[in-house]
C-alpha cells in the first residue's frame, strides 16, 4: 500500500467487506453472490449513514467514521465472541445476555466519549485498521479459492436407471417434523397410536414398527434420506460446513435426479432447495441465503434468541410474534390443501415432496382440532408432552384424510412414504439416545410388495428399498445406524 492510502479510511468499506465475504466463504454453497454483495453495500450505506448521525456530536469526519466503526464492530462480532464465551471459557455464564450486552454497552459508549475528547489524529490507528483488515481479506480470499475446487460428491450413482413396465407410479413422500415412534409414544408418553396406525392398515399401508433415523436433526436426517447413504461430514466438532454440506446435499439429490432423469416431474412442497426449484416455506429454525452471514450480528441474536421472552415480558411484541408463530400452521395448511392437486393435468408421473411441520412444536391444537392458546405456544411450550400427543393425534386425522384426498386424485394408486425425520427431542430430562432416532415409519405400494421394507429400516435404506422393489434396481442394502449430534 501506498503511505497515502494508509492515512485513508479504508476500513470504511473494508470493515463490511470483510465481514460479508468472511461468512460468504465460509457458505458459499448456501448463499448466492447476489445477496452477498446486496448485503455489502447494505451495510457500506448503514456505516455511512451513522456517520452522518454522529458527525454533529463530534464536528469531525474522521471522529464519526470511528464511532460508526465501534457501533458495527459490535453488531457484527457480537456472535463469534459470545460463542466463544460459551464455548471456550470455563464458566460459560460468562456469554449471557445480561451479562454481556451492559458489558458492551459501557465499553461502547467508552469509547464514543473517549472519541470526542481526544486530540489524537488516528493517523496510526487508521493505518493499523487498513492492514490488518487488507491482510484478513485476503487470507479468506485464499481460502475461498481453495474451497472453489471441485469435490465430486460421492453417491450411490449419479443416475439411475428406474423402469417399470407400464406408466410408472406417482410416487409422494411425506416427512412429518419430529413425527416419533409408536414404541416411544407407548414407553415415554404412554400413549397408544394403535387408532392411526389401524387407518394405514385400513387403506393398504406397510408400518415398519422399528424404524428410526440416522440423525436427530432435520437437515442431516433428509440428506441421508435423498442421497442414500450415510454423510461424511466432521462430526467431532460443531463444524459450521457440516449444515451446509447437508444442503447441498439435498439440493442435488441422486434420488431425486435419478427420478426427474426418468421421467417424472418433481413438485417441491418442502424446507429445502431441490433441483432448481427454492423451498416452498422457509423454516424458521433454519438459516436460509444472506442469514448464514447475518445470524451471527447482535440484532439477529436478539431476535434469535430472547423475542419470546421479551414478547411474553414488558415489552409487547405480540403482534409481530404471532405471525411468526403462526407460520408453519399456515404453511400446513396450504400444503395439506394443494399438494393433493399437485400436477393433476400433468401427463407425465410426478414425485411430491411435502415437508409438514407437523406434529413438530408449536402444537396448535388439541386431538379434537380446538387451538391452544397463544401463551403456550412460546417460551418453552415445546416441552409440554401433552399437547404434543394432543396435535400427533390431530396430525393423524389430518393424514388419514390427505391420503384419502391423494387418492381420489388418482386414477392409478401412487406410492406413499410417510416418515418422520427424527424423534422428539424436547425432554424434560436426560432421555437414552434411541428415543431421539425413534421414528414414525409406514409405506404404500401398489403392488403390496413391502419384502424389502424390514421393521428397523431407516433413511439410507428407505429409497433403496423402493427403488428395488418398484423399479428393479440392485442396490446394496447399508447397515442401519444411528450417529447422535451433540447442540
Amino acid at each position: 500500500m501506498h503511505g497515502a492510502t494508509y492515512a485513508k479510511p479504508c476500513w470504511l468499506l473494508l470493515l463490511p467487506l470483510f465481514f460479508v465475504f468472511h461468512g460468504y466463504t465460509a457458505h458459499y454453497e448456501s448463499v448466492t453472490a447476489a445477496d452477498a454483495l446486496w448485503l455489502c453495500v447494505f451495510y457500506a450505506g448503514v456505516m455511512l449513514l451513522l456517520s452522518l448521525v454522529f458527525l454533529p456530536f463530534y464536528k469531525n469526519g474522521h471522529k464519526a467514521l470511528l464511532a460508526a466503526f465501534g457501533v458495527l464492530c459490535v453488531q457484527f462480532f457480537f456472535g463469534a465472541l459470545q460463542d466463544f464465551l460459551r464455548a471456550r471459557i470455563l464458566t460459560s455464564w460468562l456469554g449471557r445476555y445480561s451479562l454481556l450486552v451492559p458489558v458492551l454497552s459501557i465499553l461502547l459508549l467508552t469509547w464514543l466519549l473517549w472519541l470526542r475528547r481526544t486530540r489524537l489524529t488516528f493517523i496510526r490507528l487508521t493505518a493499523y485498521l487498513n492492514l490488518v483488515l487488507f491482510l484478513w481479506m485476503a487470507l479468506d480470499a485464499g481460502l475461498f479459492l481453495g474451497r472453489l475446487k471441485p469435490e465430486k460428491t460421492k453417491t450411490v450413482a449419479d443416475l439411475l436407471p428406474l423402469k417399470t413396465p407400464g406408466r410408472p407410479p406417482d410416487v409422494y413422500l411425506v416427512i412429518l417434523d419430529e413425527y416419533t415412534g409408536s414404541n416411544t409414544l407407548k414407553e415415554v408418553f404412554g400413549f397408544d397410536n394403535g387408532l392411526f396406525e389401524k387407518g394405514l392398515w385400513d387403506r393398504g399401508f406397510h408400518i415398519m414398527k422399528n424404524s428410526r433415523s440416522n440423525y436427530n436433526y432435520t437437515p442431516y436426517s433428509i440428506a441421508s434420506l435423498l442421497q442414500m447413504n450415510y454423510l461424511k461430514l466432521n462430526f467431532a466438532t460443531r463444524n459450521p460446513g457440516n449444515i451446509d454440506a447437508c444442503y447441498e446435499w439435498i439440493r442435488n439429490s441422486p434420488v431425486i435426479a435419478s427420478m426427474v432423469h426418468s421421467g417424472y416431474h418433481f413438485y417441491n412442497y418442502s424446507i429445502f432447495d431441490i433441483q432448481h426449484q427454492p423451498a416452498f416455506m422457509r423454516d424458521g429454525f433454519l438459516p436460509y441465503g444472506s442469514e448464514w452471514i447475518t445470524r451471527q450480528t447482535f440484532t439477529s441474536r436478539l431476535q434469535r434468541d430472547i423475542r419470546f421472552d421479551l414478547a411474553t415480558g414488558q415489552m409487547n411484541w405480540i403482534t409481530g410474534l404471532k405471525k411468526i408463530t403462526y407460520e408453519h400452521l399456515t404453511n400446513n395448511q396450504f400444503i395439506l390443501e394443494q399438494a393433493p392437486k399437485a400436477g393433476q393435468e400433468d401427463l407425465q408421473p410426478k414425485l411430491v415432496y411435502l415437508h409438514l411441520m407437523l406434529p413438530h412444536y408449536p402444537y396448535f391444537f388439541d386431538h379434537n382440532g380446538r387451538p391452544y392458546p397463544f401463551a403456550s405456544l412460546v417460551n418453552g411450550g415445546e416441552r409440554n408432552r401433552q399437547h404434543y400427543i394432543e396435535y400427533l393425534q390431530y396430525g393423524n386425522r389430518k393424514i388419514l384424510e390427505l391420503i384419502d384426498q391423494i387418492r381420489k386424485a388418482h386414477k392409478q394408486p401412487p406410492i406413499m412414504l410417510i416418515m418422520g425425520d427424527h424423534g422428539f427431542r424436547h425432554f424434560d430430562r436426560p432421555r437414552d439416545h434411541q428415543y431421539y432416532f425413534s421414528n414414525f415409519s409406514a409405506v404404500y405400494l401398489p403392488t403390496a410388495d413391502y419384502r424389502a421394507f424390514y421393521d428397523a429400516i431407516t433413511p439410507v435404506n428407505t429409497f433403496r428399498a423402493l427403488f428395488n422393489s418398484t423399479y428393479g434396481t440392485q442396490l446394496p442394502m447399508l447397515k442401519d445406524s444411528s450417529i447422535y449430534l451433540w447442540e
